[in-house]
């Protein structure tokens, strides 16, 4: 098999690989050719376990068997708020309390870590990359600003879970500051990383020099991204459903989750089209919805989403003033993550920084490639 370096952005939404030798870098793909891979593992009732795309297409049909969004809980014990929290957002899951403090999913197949749920994702992309007739023995994977050792730690061990014999973190800004400051010789300069992803938010400052990159300050908040959006806009046509049929969509979790799916695929419309409708026939089958439809206008989505734009500012803020520099100073910033794709993101971040940002042709492939590069300097091949 070819020896090349791989790194790993594993997210709360989405999971993608790359890989970097001498001659480049290359995103890996699937056999369907896609290259981002949902982090969702399903449990079907004839014991079969599928993860990605397919798994996703369950959440619908499954939800309470049909996990996603595990990587917000690893390491973290039964008694943290981020715990009480995830059971808040996520009413369709069955997280149950252990002896050891750990918290465990209910599914058909026994009671599962976070951590485990993980690594099931983890070793999927493993495959992949084998399947591409590459090694898979050692990986940079991109982490959150925010993580603490004991998240890392957590990281690290599902890595190992997934068949990884060695393994390293590294915050996800950094990686996607790698990815995208390949030339050499340029002047020395300050940029900014604008990390919207699926499940959090990151903001970097960074100082490129001769085709290296050092960190001045970095900062996130691990429950704010596109999953969030989701969920307003989920509320938003609960609320719409209410007032026209006196029936609350909350009130059955399978509906719920299929309506936060639905909500999903209408944000990501939005980003091309000014208005989308919501079918609510997919997301309960009575009498009450049968041709019932919700016209979404990307207006509205920009209004639902005002607020959490307003508070990447406020990261953003702190991790400048943290760098000791002033917005003025920051000569280049970079969008990255898929949520970036909401129409407001980069007029928003323009009138921030006072300059127009940089956009990548995939952002969501950023943070992998970096951690591919990241892992070539560290020759893990």
């Amino acid at each position: 098999m070819n020896k090349a370096a791989l790194g790993i952005d594993f997210g709360v939404s989405t999971t993608v690989a790359a890989l970097a030798g001498e001659a480049g870098s290359e995103v890996v793909s699937d056999a369907a050719g896609e290259t981002v891979v949902p982090s969702c593992v399903a449990f079907t009732p004839t014991g079969k376990e599928i993860v990605g795309e397919v798994a996703k297409e369950r959440r619908a049909i499954d939800p309470t068997n049909t996990i996603h969004s595990m990587k917000r809980i690893i390491g973290e014990p039964w008694t943290s708020s981020t715990v009480k929290r995830f059971i808040e957002q996520y009413p369709f899951f069955t997280l149950e309390h252990h002896d050891d403090g750990v918290p465990r999913f209910a599914t058909r197949k026994g009671l599962l870590t976070s951590m485990e749920m993980c690594a099931k994702v983890i070793l999927h992309m493993k495959r992949l990359v084998e399947s591409s007739g590459h090694e898979a023995k050692s990986a940079v994977v991109g982490v959150p600003s925010a993580y603490d050792r004991r998240q890392r730690t957590a990281t690290i061990t599902a890595m190992r879970k997934a068949g990884f014999k060695d393994a390293i973190c590294v915050g996800e800004p950094i990686a996607i500051a790698w990815g995208i400051t390949e030339e050499k010789g340029r002047d020395t300069r300050i940029i900014a990383i604008y990390d919207f992803g699926g499940g959090t938010f990151d903001l970097a400052v960074c100082e490129v020099r001769g085709g290296g990159v050092g960190l001045l300050a970095e900062g996130g908040d691990e429950y704010l991204g596109g999953d969030d959006v989701d969920r307003l806009l989920a509320d938003w046509i609960v609320e719409q459903v209410l007032r026209k049929h006196q029936w609350d969509i909350r009130t059955s979790p399978e509906a719920m989750a299929r309506l936060v799916t639905e909500a999903e695929r209408v944000k990501i419309a939005l980003s091309q089209s000014e208005q989308e409708e919501v079918n609510l026939d997919a997301v309960e089958e009575s009498e009450l919805l049968v041709n019932e439809k919700v016209l979404v206008e990307q207006s509205l989505l920009m209004d639902l989403s005002s607020d959490l734009v307003r508070r990447t500012f406020a990261v953003c803020d702190d991790v400048i003033s943290r760098a000791g520099i002033a917005v003025a100073d920051i000569e280049e910033v970079y969008l990255a993550g898929g949520s970036t794709n909401l129409p407001s993101i980069p007029q928003a971040v323009e009138s921030y920084f006072g300059r127009q940002p940089l956009v990548a042709d995939r952002p969501e492939h950023l943070v992998a490639l970096g951690a591919a590069k990241i892992a070539l300097k560290c020759d893990m091949r």
